[in-house]
């Protein structure tokens, strides 16, 4: 499809552009005319004809299915997938101030009458920026229940919060917010949010996920890693040389790891967790101790959990290290 972009970047004239603080709790704000009427109708027509059923993620199961709490059709394109969505990415990461290589591509979603998403948390992103593609005639808003608006609840003096933030659909305008507290480790429960159900209209939305590290989508220098892909996570192979290591945590995108070792390792190569709390046996009970090292072992598997039992809070002792040592594991989040 041949598109024009206009000096400066972008398809189309964009209107005035402002930004609007809306919240506190969760950060948000809304960036209006983010997008041109033309970029909106480009991605429109350039999603309509390859659209499917929206997925989730069962956070028990770790799988992804077809659920009535996600309603809406959607269609994934690569980053930079052409001229007009590079254009576009080079904007939110201007704006956000998030390296486009943070970010997921872009995904068009479209929301019919009666079609909804029920309240949930971004977990494994740290920031998301929704582009409204159309107006809505009434229903469609981007609701977050536990949010902290900027706007006045009553009439008596001082009091200036409000619970409950409700985002109506406006072509152009881009709604950003923050999954993700500042430490980018722990979720911050009020960006807890949902898409209200259409009454009247159609509602179309671009959506980009963004990350706290580079997001990969290829074959790395000693890492070959097969990335998040259509919300389905599969198994990656690492090895770790004498001079390498790794200290993260698995938080942006993984509920629990399973990480088997494929070789065993004469010296080094232990996995550590530096905040652990150890539980090892004496004669009479046991005591606590910080710190744990695990030995890698061929054909042994170590599990452990990124989130806390509320799936939605990243476990600060499930910090590790990957300590170096002609090791090769495969992991499976």
């Amino acid at each position: 499809m041949a598109v024009d972009i206009v000096e400066g970047g972008g398809l189309g004239q964009r209107r005035k552009q402002w930004t609007e603080v809306l919240s506190s709790e969760p950060r948000a704000s809304i960036f209006h005319n983010f997008l041109s009427k033309e970029e909106c109708e480009y991605l429109i027509n350039l999603a309509k004809p390859r659209m499917s059923r929206s997925k989730v993620l069962d956070p028990n199961t770790g799988q992804t299915g077809h659920s009535s709490s996600r309603t809406s059709t959607r269609m994934h394109l690569k980053r930079g997938h052409d001229e007009v969505v590079r254009d576009i990415e080079r904007r939110i990461a201007n704006y956000t101030s998030i390296p486009v290589e943070n970010g997921e591509g872009l995904s068009v979603i479209n929301y019919e009458v009666g079609q909804k998403f029920e309240p949930h948390h971004d977990v494994h992103r740290m920031a998301t920026l929704l582009m409204y593609l159309s107006d809505v005639e009434e229903g469609g808003e981007t609701y977050f229940p536990n949010a902290i608006a900027k706007r006045k609840c009553c009439r008596f003096p001082g009091c200036t919060k409000r619970r409950g933030l409700y985002v109506k659909p406006k072509m152009g305008d881009a709604l950003f917010f923050w999954t993700l507290k500042p430490d980018r480790i722990t979720v911050d429960p009020s960006s807890l949010h949902g898409g209200r159900p259409v009454i009247r209209g159609d509602k179309w939305a671009c959506i980009k996920w963004m990350h706290a590290e580079e997001f990969k989508a290829s074959k790395t220098e000693n890492l070959k890693y097969w990335t998040r892909t259509e919300e389905v996570f599969l198994l990656s192979i690492m090895k770790l040389d004498k001079s390498s290591s790794l200290t993260h945590h698995d938080g942006y995108g993984r509920m629990a790891t399973v990480l088997i070792y494929l070789s065993d390792v004469e010296e080094g190569g232990e996995t550590y967790f530096p905040n652990a709390r150890e539980k090892f046996s004496r004669v009479r009970g046991f005591r606590l101790r910080s710190g744990l090292y695990v030995k890698p072992k061929m054909r042994h598997a170590l599990f452990f959990w990124t989130l806390k039992h509320d799936l939605t809070t990243v476990d600060p002792s499930s910090l590790h290290v990957l300590l170096g040592g002609e090791l090769s594991m495969g992991i499976t989040v």
